[in-house]
């Protein structure tokens, strides 16, 4: 299975399944690094970090306290695979920067608002 195949398995079947195959394709692929975008509704206190601590990918997740803050500069892909951080998770939802290990994606993509306009 290709893990575009894995990704899009999510809207049909529990996150679980689908994180679990995101564990076998980091293993059998241990140069390849992983980034997931959560549109995150999930409200049980630390059930975002439950679920990937269930399907064991906490051992490849990026951590949060390393995450580039105000322009720093991400590492090479060599350094995140040489430290085995090839999991990147960011969520839709504040509150899990600081009780999860989920950073909240506008830190990567921007809020998409106009800013000169405050839109």
């Amino acid at each position: 299975m290709s893990l575009a195949s894995i990704v899009f398995s999510c809207f049909w079947e529990p996150a679980i399944n689908s994180l679990m195959e995101v564990e076998v394709f980091l293993t059998e692929n241990p140069s390849e690094i992983v980034t997931i975008f959560i549109e995150d509704y999930v409200r049980t206190p630390k059930g975002l970090s439950k679920l990937f601590a269930d399907a064991d990918l906490v051992k490849f997740w990026y951590p949060i306290f390393e995450m580039p803050r105000n322009g720093m500069e991400w590492p090479s892909a060599t350094d995140m695979v040489a430290k085995n951080h090839r999991l990147l998770v960011f969520t839709s939802d504040v509150s899990k920067e600081d009780n999860e290990r989920a950073d909240i994606y506008e830190h990567l993509v921007g809020s998409g608002r106009n800013d000169s306009s405050g839109e």
